[in-house]
């Protein structure tokens, strides 16, 4: 692990020696002591550069050959994630804690929701349960797995705040379209937001405050439509549904949501408009506001699912950047039905610092789900 106090010894200087002058003494003493300061000075800095050869062997290697220097914040807490085989054919989830381990969870899945609840002791998820698919709730160490509520089918998830409810987006009953409530864990019990629901809805989010449900998709196509390049894009509604989402993004393709920690911004992934193979995907933030929208990734190829860091100083994401330039050509091909060498990857919050987590092989993706302390 790497110390943390290796900052502080980067950067500790050595404090001005304050020349003191004493008018009173003669030109002998004031050489004397103008030679003393001169050998402590010279002393003092020797001490620093011995201490900053300690610190420079000092730096570790992260799990990902990622080298994190000294005065900087490394990744840690536990990352969920999933690794998919032959265009999901074979879905297992993992957990991986920063300087520590990487297991596999007896998990059933039937698709990609896993999230962590607010204090990261579970994980619920869309168990592989027949149609419909059941919302499962499990130990964040995959025992203990038990159904919440009876017969309800989970397309996305998203944890409340305080841990007692989930929103999450289904099918709605009428056949038209995606439907939107909220589940109370402890009972079971379903609320509906028929304001929220009726459209179509991939993605769902809810900020850390409460307030606001945070959700991907266009409003106008009902579910089972081909989604044309250029529609959709993200909004937001009060999280009790009393109003319908308003926009942040319009004209866009947006998957995958997540808050950053502080609730004041939301990362996503967006295809580029011009393709429409489903392929050409990049990292965006946004203010909550809708404000300030930056580009994180520009890659020629699939950067798509990203989810923040517990102390919001990073973002992990899945892509294919390292995968050979065969794997590259097949996912923009889709040849296979699925993509090859997706693999998962670190970014610090601005985009910066790109490095590998795991790498992929043929017919498999990497994709992060949640990230808890």
């Amino acid at each position: 692990m790497t110390d943390p106090q290796l900052h502080d010894r980067l950067h500790r200087a050595a404090d001005p020696i304050d020349p003191e002058p004493e008018a009173h003494l003669d030109a002998l003493h004031a050489g004397a002591r103008t030679r003393a300061r001169r050998r402590r000075a010279t002393g003092l800095v020797a001490g620093v550069v011995v201490a900053l050869l300690v610190a420079a062997a000092a730096w570790q290697m992260r799990p990902t050959g990622t080298r994190v220097a000294g005065g900087t914040t490394a990744p840690t807490g536990t990352l969920a994630y999933v690794r998919s085989v032959n265009g999901g054919d074979s879905l297992t989830a993992r957990a991986f804690t920063f300087g520590g381990s990487d297991v596999e969870l007896p998990l059933q899945l039937n698709d990609v929701p896993l999230v962590y609840s607010p204090d990261g002791t579970q994980l619920a998820y869309a168990q592989r349960a027949g149609d419909p698919t059941a919302i499962t709730i499990a130990n964040a160490d995959g025992s203990d797995s038990h159904e919440v509520g009876q017969g309800l089918s989970a397309e996305q998830i998203a944890w409340g705040p305080d841990g007692t409810t989930m929103a999450f987006i289904g099918p709605e009953r009428t056949g038209s379209g995606s439907a939107v409530s909220i589940l109370d864990v402890a009972t079971g019990d379903v609320t509906p937001l028929p304001k929220l629901s009726g459209y179509f809805w991939n993605s769902i989010a809810w900020s850390p405050d409460g307030a606001t449900i945070a959700l991907a998709g266009d409003p106008t196509i009902p579910e089972g439509n081909a989604v044309p390049a250029g529609s959709g894009g993200l909004f937001v509604a009060p999280s009790d549904g009393s109003s319908a989402p308003t926009p942040l993004v319009t004209n866009a393709n947006i998957e995958y949501l997540d808050w950053s920690p502080d609730g004041t911004k939301l990362v996503y992934g967006v295809r580029d408009n011009a393709d429409s193979g489903d392929y050409r995907w990049d990292i965006w933030v946004i203010g909550a506001d809708g404000t300030g929208a930056t580009q994180l990734t520009d890659e020629p190829g699939w950067d798509k699912i990203a989810v923040w860091s517990p102390d919001g100083q990073w973002i992990a994401f899945s892509s294919d950047r390292g995968a050979s330039a065969a794997q590259q050509r097949d996912n923009a091909d889709n040849t296979s039905g699925g993509f090859n060498g997706v693999g998962l990857f670190l970014m610090r919050a601005d985009g910066t610092d790109v490095t590998p987590l795991f790498t992929a092989g043929d017919d498999v993706l990497i994709a992060p789900m949640d990230w808890t302390s």
